[in-house]
This record gives structure tokens, sequence and C-alpha cells, in this order.
């Protein structure tokens, strides 16, 4: 057979082979469980960074207020929060789905760390707030 008789036959059988056929969904365990790995990568790796940044101000930096403690403790909760996100996204993207399984795990691990700086940075922010009243 000639190629555009081929490609007219595919064409058709083809499309005769689409008919009664449900639309099939990219991802068998639903778009928003695949892309959990990713969401606990991105936001394990952002609550890493700010509470690195936070324990660093908490710990060794001087010449704070009182109010400034305060905000710093506060700031330490919200990076708590979404670090605790981050990780229980890591956590749910291993149990459901099986892409981005390697962000997930890393997601998870970078987030539990952030989570732990972020309460001792929050706990030293308190002492000195206490001690600055």
């Amino acid at each position: 057979m000639s190629p555009p008789v081929e490609f007219i036959i595919d064409f058709i059988a083809s499309g005769l082979g689409g008919v009664g056929n449900k639309p099939r969904e990219p991802f068998p365990e639903g778009e928003t469980n695949a892309s959990l790995g990713v969401v606990a990568a991105f936001t394990g790796g952002l609550a890493f960074i700010f509470a690195l940044l936070l324990l660093l101000n908490t710990s060794i930096g001087s010449g704070f207020s009182a109010s400034d403690y305060a905000s710093l403790s506060a700031a330490s909760l919200v990076v708590a929060v979404v670090a605790y996100g981050g990780r229980r996204a890591g956590v749910r993207a291993l149990g459901v789905t099986t892409h981005n399984l390697g962000l997930a795990r890393s997601g998870t691990v970078v987030a539990a760390l952030a989570l732990g700086m972020s309460i001792a940075s929050c706990l030293i922010a308190v002492v000195h707030f206490i001690l600055h009243l």
C-alpha cells in the first residue's frame, strides 16, 4: 500500500477506536495528588531558608528590642506552619502517588528540619522577649 492510503486507514481506525471511550485522566491518582511531591519540596525548601535565617537572627542577633523579639517569634510560628504543611504534603505524597517521590522524600526531610529550627527559633525569641521586658 502507498503511504497516503496507510495514513488514511490509520486515521480512520484511530477515530473508530476512540468512539465510546471515556476521556482518560493523565494521572490515575488525580492531578492534585500527583503534584504533592513538588509541593513538599518547594514548601520545605522555602521554610528551611526562612527558618535558618530566623534561627540565626534570634540566636546571634543583638540590639533587638522586646517588640523585635515578639515579631521574630510570630514569624517563627508562621514558618513552622509552612514547614508542617510541607512535611504533611510529602508524607501524603508517599502514600497516594507514584510521581515525584524523590522530591517528596527530600521535601519531607527538609521540612522536618525547618520545623525543628523554627520551633527552636521561636523558643529562643520568647526567652529573649521575657528577658527584655
